[in-house]
């Protein structure tokens, strides 16, 4: 359990039973997260000792950083330091945070820009990919990106509307469904305290 002073109302932490889990490990710098949003407070306190050199496809640039402040929680909830008796924690104590930002200021992007970050991250040595995005509207090009990076895992967002993605398809989620079915992607929705799908 870290010394981390808001570690206690990461209620989540415990649903995943993250203690027995960094019991064998807290993460690796060797293992690259890319965080395909709006960008990281690469200066954030509990952020910078894991931030890794990553690219702004907004401003077309090599200085990725948050406008928005959603890249930034979704990069602390990945990989923020753990037990510097700072903040809280993320999964991983100790990752290299790649962030590629997407989307603007509002939270708003293009497929285009989306699509070349995904392929960015990839080639960039990310293992992992996550994308807290999404949208209605199916891309070839973007679809084409996850299925040229076999190796590489997609972590994306199943919405927030609490729907069925099955009836109602969200990109890049269904990527990973039929009639796709590509195998490297990872379709994620919120649960509650109680193990249930969240409201929002």
């Amino acid at each position: 359990v870290p010394n981390d002073p808001r570690y206690g109302q990461l209620w989540g932490l415990a649903r995943i039973k993250a203690p027995a889990a960094w019991n064998i490990t807290t993460g690796s710098p060797a293992v690259t997260v890319g965080v395909v949003d709006t960008g990281i407070a690469t200066d954030h306190l509990d952020l910078a000792a894991n931030v890794v050199p990553g690219h702004d496809f907004v401003d077309g640039d090599d200085d990725p950083r948050d406008f928005n402040g959603h890249g930034t929680h979704v990069a602390g909830t990945i990989g923020a330091r753990g037990n510097n008796a700072l903040g809280l924690v993320g999964v991983n104590w100790q990752v290299g945070l790649m962030p590629v930002r997407v989307l603007d200021g509002e939270g708003s992007g293009s497929n285009a820009n989306v699509t070349a970050g995904l392929a960015y991250a990839c080639t960039h040595g990310a293992a992992v990919v996550n994308a807290s995005l999404g949208g209605t509207a199916y891309s070839t090009s973007m679809r084409d990106a996850i299925a040229a990076c076999p190796k590489t895992l997609f972590v994306v967002a199943a919405g927030n509307n609490g729907g069925s993605d099955d009836t109602s398809p969200r990109y890049p989620c269904n990527y990973g469904a039929s009639p796709d079915n590509l195998p490297n992607v990872i379709c994620v929705a919120a649960t509650d305290t109680a193990d249930t799908l969240a409201s929002f």
